[in-house]
């Protein structure tokens, strides 16, 4: 996949009832100088009235555009809206950022620093896992979901379940996903590892306490069933050792296979030290 070496990055904004965080995010997010697109999920509790607010302040200042959901479909959905709304309009590259208040907007540079490096590359915001209000529960599931990724695909991921990154959209759009929800955004990591494209780290901050109360929208039980067969689906691809990769399409290569990973975990010491520092060269499927 030839990429193209032009960098025009636009800051993606997935809302989903969230109007009483919603216009301080955005006039955070402002703040950066980039344009900015919102996907409104079918909002009903205001949203619509504070993005034409936001929207009508815009003046002389970088684009800001709005897409909307008559109904709500789900983050993965409103992403991946997003990511074909802003290929169109020119943009290279997606920052995601949430609109719930939790992460910081003035750490966009850091990413896009990061991304102006390697263009081609997915950039992952890494929250601070040592911070003392980091939620137990979070944790656990944050480990789970980075071990299932590293199982899948061979990649080594220090946070799979944050929202803040930055997408090269001729990639993302091109590889094919089956999340919904907020599955996606596990799913993606694995697709982008099958397809040999790099991932890197950047360290962001996040509140846990946010005033007012926490906004969330994920439904413990089936979100998490979901999880199960969506990992399970990809475990199952994950079989096959032949693939396509982006930066040599017509070339299939060996890849790692799932078999290959479980056989190195009967080597304690090996696995360990490959899960915690090695970088794995794993081709995939970018079918």
């Amino acid at each position: 996949m030839n990429l193209s070496s032009t960098f025009r990055p636009v800051v993606l904004a997935p809302t989903y009832n969230n109007a009483r965080m919603l216009y301080d995010v955005l006039t955070q997010i402002a703040a950066q100088g980039l344009p900015v697109m919102v996907v409104n999920d079918g909002s009903t509790d205001g949203t619509a009235e504070i993005l034409d607010r936001w929207q009508g302040e815009q003046g002389d200042g970088p684009a800001r555009h709005v897409v909307t959901h008559p109904i709500n479909r789900g983050k993965a959905d409103a992403l991946r809206t997003g990511f074909v709304a802003a290929s169109e309009l020119g943009y290279t590259h997606a920052i995601t950022i949430d609109t719930d208040g939790q992460l910081d907007p003035s750490q966009i540079g850091d990413l896009l620093a990061s991304a102006k490096e390697a263009p081609a590359a997915l950039i992952l915001g890494a929250r601070d896992e040592t911070a003392p209000d980091y939620p137990a529960k979070s944790k656990t599931g944050r480990r789970v979901s980075n071990f299932a990724v590293w199982l899948q695909s061979g990649a080594h991921v220090l946070d799979s379940q944050c929202g803040f990154r930055v997408y090269p959209l001729e990639l993302v759009n091109a590889l094919p996903s089956n999340g919904h929800r907020y599955g996606f955004e596990t799913e993606i990591l694995t697709r982008f590892a099958w397809a040999g494209a790099e991932i890197r780290h950047v360290t962001v901050s996040c509140i846990y306490d946010v005033p007012g109360g926490r906004i969330s929208h994920l439904h413990p039980t089936k979100d998490t069933l979901r999880g199960i067969g969506m990992n399970l689906r990809l475990l199952a691809r994950s079989c096959v050792s032949l693939a396509k990769r982006v930066d040599s399409p017509d070339h299939p290569v060996p890849t790692g296979t799932v078999l290959r990973r479980t056989l190195r975990l009967l080597d304690p010491v090996r696995a360990w030290r490959e899960f915690r520092h090695e970088s794995d060269s794993t081709a995939g499927f970018a079918e």
